[in-house]
């Protein structure tokens, strides 16, 4: 029963610390958003812009990033609260590589998601949208971009 308690405990601080990041990151959520629209908005030809095809999407679809956003920043934690519950039932000489590895998987896994961010997402959608692969004519919608990006980051991740 002990160790449902302790599960239970280290649920609560990884979604509270999600939920804090996700509060300090909500009132950036439009400057987030532009930031991942910034490679979309280049690559359109001049005069059109994003739409959106549902009435909350404009509000909803920044906030839904700046979760992505903090859930992805708050990882290095979930991977310790992770870490902090299967590490009383190792041996002494598998807990000691815990720091090495957590350090460099840290760093590692918020490295990579940046520059698929800042490099690779730029190049996929310049690409795909020339060629019209896209699926859109002349403008391109909000709930578009964030699925084509999360699933993008979301292989990228998977590939590695």
């Amino acid at each position: 029963m002990s160790h449902l308690l302790e599960l239970r405990d280290r649920l609560m601080r990884g979604g509270g610390a999600v939920l804090v990041l996700f509060i300090a990151a909500a009132p950036f959520a439009n400057t987030l958003y532009e930031y991942l629209a910034m490679p979309l908005m280049a690559a359109l030809p001049e005069g059109n812009s994003m739409i959106s095809t549902e009435p909350h999407g404009p509000f909803f679809v920044p906030f839904k990033f700046a979760f992505a956003f903090a859930t992805a920043v708050a990882m290095p934690y979930l991977l310790y609260q992770l870490w902090a519950f299967v590490a009383p039932g190792l041996y002494e000489h598998e807990k000691r590589l815990t720091i090495p590895l957590l350090i460099s998987s840290s760093i590692l896994f918020l490295s990579r998601h940046f520059v698929r961010l800042l490099r690779c997402l730029s190049v996929d959608l310049c690409v795909l949208h020339q060629h019209g692969a896209c699926g859109c004519v002349g403008d391109d919608r909000h709930q578009c971009l964030l699925k084509f990006c999360t699933q993008a980051v979301f292989c990228f991740w998977v590939s590695l």
